[in-house]
């Protein structure tokens, strides 16, 4: 990955719907606190906080409120670095309104979460660390230009604690989400009774595979007179010589192809290789399944099998038709048998 690449990745928040709630809300919620502080010194007589002061901070509020309101609307809009500028921007710009203000209450200081709980719920560690290191300086430079020393590091050291917690306990957090997520994504890719992939994703493989232009085939198998077999041995049984072949069908496969349920008792498998590799693997499955010893009285499953090679400017679609209809040639033809698609080289029908 080129050094851009990951600058990239490492400035891109987690999630942009999610990213743009969590600082429309911190926005709206630090104006809201802006408000009250005017509001507070106003009553007590504060040097500067007057009915003015109060009349502006509203209507900041009103105008940040509609901007949060335009954010959440329509996040995609918003400039990808703008997500990790606002991260920065937000402590240093706190920093120098308190120092300004001449005020380094707990209240003043507590601007500077706003910016780690964004960074540290929408960003990669690096990036989140280093905005929580960064609001950390940014409360030494303020409690060091209004306190004395003594106070200004007792203020910063339970500020150094207080915000490495909160990234810590929101990046553990996310990896937990992360984890959650793939182990669901794994579960919903496979096909529940067999274990192989499921149907939508041997179309994006395959998909991806003929844009790429690689050589790239599909085998489709069906196990021959499935129903009569459930009809008399009963469906558990059925079952079970669906979960043997796909086995047999995995132990096939080359390291780059990808075997699949396409549903019932008709499966496939995306092979990266050429005509070759794909007729050898239908003939390797096939004769896996008539060597296969099934320990049980009177059962012997085959399969038909049918077998294409993709042609240039093919998608997945015509990769599966022609599959297919080799498909039902290899079952009009006996079953048990492998046959290519029309004009496949050696496609050929194997008895």
């Amino acid at each position: 990955m080129r050094p851009v690449d990951t600058i990239a990745r490492l400035l891109r928040p987690r999630d942009e719907i999610g990213a743009a709630r969590v600082l429309a809300v911190a926005l709206v919620l630090a104006m809201v606190a802006t408000v009250g502080w005017e509001v507070v010194g106003w009553q007590q007589g504060r040097p500067g906080s007057d009915a003015g002061s109060v009349a502006s901070s509203l209507v900041a509020l009103a105008i940040v409120g509609l901007l949060a309101a335009v954010l959440v609307r329509v996040p995609h809009r918003v400039p990808t670095l703008a997500w990790p500028v606002v991260a920065v921007v937000q402590p240093l710009a706190t920093a120098a309104t308190v120092v300004a203000a001449h005020d380094a209450s707990a209240g003043a200081q507590f601007g500077l979460v706003y910016a780690v709980v964004f960074a540290a719920s929408q960003f990669g560690g690096v990036f989140a660390w280093s905005v929580t290191a960064l609001a950390v300086s940014a409360d030494a430079w303020i409690v060091f230009s209004v306190l004395d020393p003594g106070p200004a590091a007792s203020d910063l050291l339970v500020v150094a604690c207080a915000l490495p917690m909160i990234t810590l306990v929101l990046q553990l957090t996310n990896a937990h989400q992360d984890r959650l997520r793939a182990r669901l994504d794994e579960l919903a890719g496979a096909d529940s009774l067999t274990g192989l992939t499921v149907r939508r994703r041997l179309v994006e493989a395959g998909t991806r595979a003929l844009a790429a232009g690689r050589p790239t085939g599909l085998l489709v198998v069906d196990v021959d007179r499935f129903k009569e077999l459930n009809d008399t041995h009963g469906h558990p049984v059925g079952d079970l010589v669906l979960v043997q072949i796909a086995d047999l069908l995995r132990a096939s496969a080359g390291d780059d192809d990808l075997a699949a349920r396409l549903g019932g008792d008709e499966l496939a498998l995306l092979v990266r290789g050429d005509h070759d590799a794909v007729r050898r693997r239908a003939l390797d499955l096939r004769d896996a399944v008539r060597g296969h010893h099934w320990r049980r009285p009177g059962l012997a499953p085959t399969v038909s099998v049918g077998w294409v090679t993709a042609h240039p400017g093919w998608g997945f679609g015509e990769l599966y038709e022609a599959a297919d209809r080799a498909l039902y040639e290899a079952k009009a033809h006996g079953r048990d048998r492998v046959v290519g698609a029309p004009g496949t080289v050696g496609g050929a029908g194997h008895p």
